[in-house]
């Protein structure tokens, strides 16, 4: 994978600088690096409210500043007071240096990997993916397992050696989980985080196993069945929303609950209207309508979770900084029912989208994805910027009558003609114009970059654009936390998604053959919303067979 190479490299640099710089210096670092990365860990959420305007990021950035900066801070305060090595065989000094740096990368690389996925990445970054199998499997892991080493030593430290009231493992019991578990989102949600002030914690307690059929719920034997209710606000002002729409997303992974004995669990199930057992698994989507009560928007939510039965709640956590408390807080231990008017209507669960694609059956099953119509140039520029460059390259080979490109040009939908590609380019430059911060229709940025793909001839433009597509477009999609789709040609294809407007994008891509199709839809609730994807959609149509 390409993490373990990074790793390794990084590894191999950090040690062979340290035998250039003997063993002391290495100790010295090694300490620092210790130094630096327990109390990064120990004060990140702290410094994270720094930088209060920015929720989504807050974390990530506040832990790896702190870190390197206490990092740079130390080193140099010890090079001042320190100022000569000691002496020791060249061999030796050799072997204890670079024994000493490979530990200093493990603590270094490590604590940078911890940071990294505090940020809000997709869950498979540099092609590593934790759990692969899904998240309730077991997990994989890096090369030297730098994270895991690094987290060992905070677990080590917290509480005893480095001091301090609570232990890392009473609020993080496994933070590595819990970092992919915040990155692990299978429906897209505007926000990554949620504010503290946001959430209520409003009753918690124990369903005797004999009324959990009142419930609906399974038989869970040798398990307390646990249900806590929370309460989350809409909010008035950015950053302090919940949401930037009118529903409220979650995935099961970024909902947590730990115990107080520093046990951690993720919910089985909701009770819908309070009442009936819905059952969650790691890839359930939870889509929930604010409702008005008392005068607030908010969506209450009652959570099932399936613990040791001599195990007592400390805490809730929502969206990795949402936390509500449980133990020593005045919360109800008895669930009253609620009015009805207090749980959203669940609209959402009556939007619904048909797909039919006008394709011929022998290209097998196509896939694809729902996101949100629009995308923010600011995650786009730099293939934008590519594109308008390449496209000033084609619309001058076509203009000048070089046949290649215009027999490449001719085998795509909307083919770059001279006039074409020469619009197309002007639509970059219009995109570039308009800023990071402007929103662009994602069918326009298909168009605009795939063209800029086409090759010289009919094959080559095949390959390139298969291999743009498979490794830029496909990663790039799957960022925006889409709507999976699995559709067969000629038939129809029922997905739940929740109203507004989304960009359908369907592909098929094998070694002789590429069609990319793409349309917008508007979803709305109590209607029948169906959509058609024909020659017309086609963004790509390449057949090596025709």
């Amino acid at each position: 994978m390409i993490i373990d190479i990074i790793v390794l490299l990084f590894l191999a640099l950090i040690v062979s600088l340290m035998v250039n710089e003997g063993p002391f210096s290495a100790i010295i670092l090694l300490f620092c690096s210790l130094i630096s990365s327990i109390v990064a860990m120990g004060y990140f959420e702290v410094v994270a409210r720094l930088f209060g305007k920015w929720p989504d990021m807050a974390r990530g950035v506040a832990f790896l500043l702190t870190f390197f900066i206490l990092l740079t801070l130390t080193r140099t305060i010890f090079d001042f007071l320190i100022r000569d090595e000691v002496e020791l065989p060249p061999l030796p000094a050799k072997i204890a240096s670079g024994v000493v740096g490979f530990f200093v990368g493990l603590v270094v690389i490590g604590t940078v990997l911890i940071g990294a996925q505090m940020l809000p990445l997709p869950s498979t970054i540099a092609g590593y993916n934790r759990y692969p199998h899904g998240f309730a499997q077991s997990a994989t892991g890096i090369w030297f397992d730098p994270d895991g080493f690094v987290e060992s030593i905070w677990d080590m430290t917290s509480g005893n050696s480095m001091g301090g009231s609570q232990t890392l493992a009473m609020v993080h019991p496994h933070l590595l989980r819990e970092l992919y578990g915040l990155r692990y989102t299978v429906q897209y949600a505007g926000r990554k985080t949620l504010a503290s002030s946001l959430l209520k914690v409003m009753a918690s307690g124990i369903i005797p196993n004999n009324e959990a059929s009142v419930f609906h719920i399974p038989s869970m034997p040798g398990k307390a069945i646990l249900v806590v209710r929370t309460q989350v606000a809409h909010g008035s002002k950015p950053p302090a929303i919940s949401s930037d729409a009118g529903y409220f997303r979650l995935t099961p992974s970024e909902v947590r609950l730990v115990t107080t004995d520093g046990r951690q669990y993720y919910p089985v199930g909701l009770l819908r209207d309070g009442a009936i057992f819905k059952k969650l698994s790691f890839d359930s989507a939870i889509v929930d309508d604010y409702r008005h009560v008392d005068g607030h928007r908010v969506v209450i939510q009652n959570w099932i979770f399936a613990v040791q039965p001599s195990q007592l709640p400390d805490f809730i956590e929502l969206k990795g900084t949402a936390r509500g408390q449980i133990a020593g807080a005045p919360v109800p231990e008895t669930l009253a029912a609620l009015p009805m008017h207090y749980y959203p209507k669940l609209a959402y669960q009556n939007s619904k989208l048909t797909i039919t694609v006008a394709a011929a059956s022998n290209i097998g099953s196509l896939t694809g994805v729902a996101v949100p119509a629009q995308i923010r140039m600011g995650k786009i520029a730099g293939l934008v910027q590519a594109a308008y460059k390449r496209l000033g390259v084609i619309s001058r080979g076509i203009s000048n009558s070089q046949p290649p490109w215009s027999d490449a040009a001719a085998h795509t939908t909307g083919s770059p003609s001279a006039a074409s590609a020469t619009q197309w380019r002007n639509m970059g430059n219009q995109l570039i114009a308009n800023g990071n911060s402007q929103k662009e229709q994602w069918w326009e940025v298909l168009q605009l970059v795939m063209t800029s793909q086409v090759s010289t001839n009919t094959s080559r433009s095949l390959a390139r654009i298969r291999h743009y597509f498979n490794n830029t477009i496909i990663p790039l999609l799957n960022r925006q936390e889409p709507v999976k789709i699995d559709v067969t040609p000629g038939a129809s294809k029922t997905i739940r998604i929740a109203p507004g407007s989304w960009q359908i994008i369907v592909w098929s891509v094998h070694s002789s053959h590429m069609y990319v199709w793409s349309k917008t839809a508007q979803v709305k609730i109590g209607q029948s919303n169906s959509i058609n994807l024909g020659n017309n959609d086609m963004v790509v149509n390449y057949n090596l067979g025709n």
